[in-house]
C-alpha cells in the first residue's frame, strides 16, 4: 500500500495531465461547434445565445432599435425632407431684406417686399407648425417670435455718428426703431435691439412702449415719462397715460383729461378732451361731449366734433362713423365716400397706391386711392 498524499508512483502524473488535456480540447471543440450551429440556425429556430446581456432580434437588420442614450435620441430620426428648400427660401428672403434696408428707391423696396411675401407663402406651406409673419416696424420676417434671419444694414456701427448706450454699443440717428420693449426675468422692462437680440437699455421699468421719433414712453412709480435711445429720462414720469410721438407731439393724460406735449415736455395743447388719437398729417381726432372731431397742432377745431368714431388721417383721408355706418372724409370734412359700410380701416400703402379695407355685412371690399384715376372699389380683401 502506498500513501497518495505523500508519494506518487512514476507514470501517474503524466497520465492525469493527458486525461485533463483531452477533456479540455473536447470541451473547447464542443463550444465552437455549438456557437457555429447557433449562429447558423439561430435565426431559423429563434435560439437564444448563451450571452444573457444580448437579446436576439430577428428583425435587427431591418428595424434597428433606437439608443437609450439621451444624447443620441435624434440620431436615427429622419431629417426634414424639405430642409434644403426651407434653407434656400430663408436665404433668398434674407438677401431681399438686406437689399430692402440698403436702398432708398421706393419702387425697388416694394418689389423686394412683394417678392418676400411670395417666398413667405411658400415657406409657410413647408412649415405649417409655425407662424411666418412680417413685422412692419422692423422690416424683418419672423418665425413665431424669432427672426428668420439676421442682416447687416447701412445703419450699423458708424464711428462718425455715434450714441453710446449702457451696453457700450453705438447707434446712428434713427436706429432706435429697432429697439423693442422686452420683459426681463426680474419682471422689469427694458429694450433689446431686435436684430441681434441684445439688451441696449437695461430692464428697470414697470412697463414700456415703442420708440417713435427718438423717444419711448416708459412707466415708473405709477407714472409715465419718456426716455431717449441711451436710456436717459428726457421727460420725467408724471402722466397717467402717455402715447407715442407723431408729428412732434404726443398725447398724454392728466386727471382723466387728454392733451398734447412736445419733445421737451411742454404742454402744447392743454388736457381737456375725453379721449384723443395721435397726430397724423397735421390733424388729430379728439373726443369731446360724446363726439369726435379734428384739431390742428394749435388746438383749433378744423372739423367740428360730430362723429361717433374717427380714425387717423392717412393719404389725405380718414374713416369716420356716423349713425352706425362708416365712410371717408378729406381734411376739410368733405365726404369722399358716403357712410354706408359696417366697418372700415385706415388707408395704408398698397404697392404703388393707398388702400383701405371695409366691410358691408359679411362681404369685404378694398378701396383703392389711385390719385390719378380717383377711388376704385374692388371686391375682396386688400391683402
Amino acid at each position: 500500500m502506498f500513501n497518495l498524499y505523500h508519494s506518487k508512483p512514476k507514470g501517474v502524473v503524466p497520465l492525469i495531465l493527458l486525461i485533463i488535456g483531452v477533456v479540455a480540447v473536447a470541451a473547447v471543440g464542443t463550444g465552437i461547434v455549438m456557437h457555429a450551429v447557433q449562429n447558423k440556425v439561430g435565426g431559423w429556430l429563434n435560439l437564444v445565445p448563451t450571452n444573457k446581456n444580448v437579446v436576439f432580434n430577428p428583425n435587427e437588420n431591418q428595424n434597428q432599435q433606437p439608443s437609450n442614450n439621451p444624447n443620441n435620441e435624434n440620431q436615427n430620426q429622419p431629417s426634414n425632407p424639405n430642409q434644403s428648400q426651407i434653407d434656400s427660401l430663408i436665404s433668398q428672403m434674407k438677401e431681399n431684406s438686406s437689399k430692402w434696408f440698403n436702398t432708398t428707391d421706393k419702387k425697388e423696396k416694394d418689389n423686394l417686399h412683394q417678392a418676400n411675401i411670395k417666398l413667405a407663402n411658400q415657406l409657410q406651406k413647408l412649415m405649417p407648425q409655425v407662424k411666418i409673419h412680417y413685422d412692419e416696424k422692423s422690416g424683418i420676417w419672423y418665425k413665431d417670435n424669432e427672426p428668420l434671419y439676421e442682416i447687416n444694414t447701412n445703419n450699423t456701427l458708424d464711428s462718425n455718428t455715434q450714441t453710446q448706450t449702457n451696453e457700450n454699443q453705438k447707434y446712428k440717428e434713427g436706429e432706435e426703431k429697432y429697439f423693442e420693449p422686452f420683459k426681463a426675468s426680474n419682471g422689469k422692462y427694458g429694450f433689446k435691439d431686435q436684430r441681434i437680440g441684445k439688451w441696449v437699455i437695461e430692464p428697470k421699468y414697470d412697463s414700456a412702449g415703442d420708440f417713435s421719433e427718438g423717444l419711448a414712453d416708459v412707466y415708473l412709480n405709477h407714472k409715465w415719462g419718456y426716455i431717449d435711445k441711451t436710456g436717459r429720462m428726457v421727460i420725467e414720469p408724471k402722466y397717467d397715460e402717455a402715447g407715442v410721438f407723431h408729428d412732434g407731439l404726443a398725447r398724454v393724460e392728466l386727471n382723466h383729461k387728454y392733451g398734447y406735449i412736445d419733445k421737451t415736455g411742454r404742454m402744447v395743447i392743454e388736457p381737456k378732451y375725453d379721449d384723443a388719437n395721435y397726430f397724423s398729417e397735421g390733424l388729430a381726432a379728439v373726443y369731446l361731449n360724446h363726439k369726435y372731431g379734428y384739431i390742428d397742432k394749435t388746438g383749433k377745431w378744423i372739423i367740428e366734433p360730430k362723429y361717433d368714431n374717427a380714425g387717423n388721417f392717412s393719404e389725405g383721408f380718414a374713416f369716420v362713423e356716423l349713425n352706425h355706418k362708416y365712410g371717408y372724409i378729406d381734411k376739410t370734412g368733405k365726404w369722399i365716400i358716403e357712410p354706408k359700410y359696417d366697418n372700415a380701416g385706415n388707408f395704408t400703402e398698397c404697392g404703388k397706391y393707398a388702400c383701405a379695407e371695409v366691410r358691408l355685412k359679411d362681404k369685404y371690399y378694398c378701396i383703392i386711392n389711385t390719385n390719378t384715376k380717383g377711388i376704385i372699389i374692388e371686391k375682396g380683401t386688400c391683402y
